[in-house]
C-alpha cells in the first residue's frame, strides 16, 4: 500500500515511516522540515517539502499519489492537541 507520512522527518515520524517500510508499504513523506531533519528521511522513500496549511498542495499530493493511499496525520500534533 502506498502511504503518505505527513510530518515524517521528525524523530517520531521516521520510526513510523521506518515500520511502514519494514511492513513493505511504499512511504511518501511530507514535511516542511520546520522540526524534521533530512538526516530522518530514508533515500528509497519520496520526499515532498511543503507547508501543509498551503491549500494547493493536497492537490499536489492527490494527483501525485495513485489510490489506495493511507494518509497518516501530523504526529506533533496530534500530541499538541
Amino acid at each position: 500500500m502506498k502511504v503518505l507520512v505527513i510530518g515524517g522527518a521528525g524523530y517520531i515520524g521516521s520510526h513510523v515511516v521506518k515500520e511502514m517500510m519494514k511492513a513493505g508499504h511504499k512511504v511518501t513523506v511530507f514535511d516542511n522540515l520546520s522540526s524534521g531533519l533530512r538526516v530522518n528521511l530514508f533515500p528509497q522513500n519520496d520526499f515532498i517539502y511543503g507547508n501543509i496549511l498551503i491549500q494547493k498542495i493536497w492537490t499536489l499530493l492527490l494527483h501525485r499519489a495513485l489510490m489506495p493511499l493511507f494518509i497518516l496525520p501530523h504526529l506533533r500534533q496530534l500530541v499538541n492537541q
